[in-house]
């Protein structure tokens, strides 16, 4: 198991896939491939996001009403990589500034970790920390699964910068989940990506993440290519839609696991 701590800002942009692969070529002369588990032939691999939320959705209106300080509670895998591990995160907005504290445990038995009673004594100390930063908050606030969200990323880190990173991502879908589980129902996906969701201006989400300030290639980057920043949450958008059904679409969702390699053959 591991700790990350991680502060930055972080931009999005909607865009479409041509512009995406006019990026690409620019991006060669800055960033490198970053590759996360298993990728497919374009770099991209699939992420499986399960976020928490309070019985009156506290933690939606925090971002929804845009408000200086913002909080989500998430677990995050990575499907397709065999003996893939989980982050239990916390993820932090003040004002411009992203703060998040995960902590990386194996897949296998990951729920055991947020359950009372868990004996936390046996962890180091900067992993113990990082744990009662989500439960803590998640007992607190009464929090339980909410939304499964899924995606397919291609990311860039910069060779010549300290610290930028660039994604992208496609295929977005979530589907109710009131499960402490990452196992998703095949037929229950909901796409995110279409244009009344994530706008005109394209199908894909694009992500510019960076310490204090954006290099200078990065803003021509971005005027070059006409991008105007906006906002776009995954988690936000997927409890928008499901509040626009009458039966809240949670309680609708299974309490039993699925296989999770059926979940990839149906949307990947």
């Amino acid at each position: 198991m591991s700790v990350e701590q991680l502060a930055r800002c972080e931009f999005k942009y909607a865009i479409q896939p041509e512009t995406l692969d006019r990026i690409r070529r620019e991006l060669a002369r800055y960033c490198v491939v970053d590759r996360t588990g298993v990728c497919d032939s374009d770099g991209y691999y699939t992420i499986d996001s399960l976020y928490f939320d309070t019985p009156n959705l506290d933690l939606f209106r925090e971002s929804d009403e845009e408000r200086s300080v913002r909080r989500k509670l998430r677990v995050r895998t990575y499907p397709d990589t065999p003996a893939s591990s989980v982050k239990i995160e916390v993820k932090r907005r003040i004002h411009e500034l992203i703060l998040k504290t995960s902590l990386v445990v194996p897949y296998q038995g990951w729920q055991s970790w947020l359950a009372p009673g868990f004996d936390g004594s046996v962890l180091k100390p900067e992993s113990r920390e990082a744990l009662a930063t989500f439960v803590t908050l998640q007992r607190h606030l009464h929090a339980e699964p909410k939304i499964l969200v899924r995606y397919s990323r291609v990311a860039f880190h910069s060779s010549i910068d300290n610290y930028v990173r660039i994604t992208f991502d496609r295929r977005m879908a979530y589907q109710p989940m009131r499960s402490l589980t990452l196992d998703a129902v095949p037929h229950r996906w909901t796409p995110l990506d279409s244009a009344r969701w994530i706008g005109d201006a394209g199908s894909l989400l694009m992500e510019v993440k960076f310490r204090n300030r954006a290099p200078l290639w990065v803003g021509d980057l971005i005027r070059r290519n006409g991008l105007v920043r906006q906002g776009f949450s995954k988690f936000g958008t997927a409890i928008r839609i499901s509040s626009r059904e009458i039966v809240r679409c949670w309680d609708l969702a299974p309490a039993w696991p699925s296989a999770r390699s059926e979940v990839s053959k149906w949307i990947f």
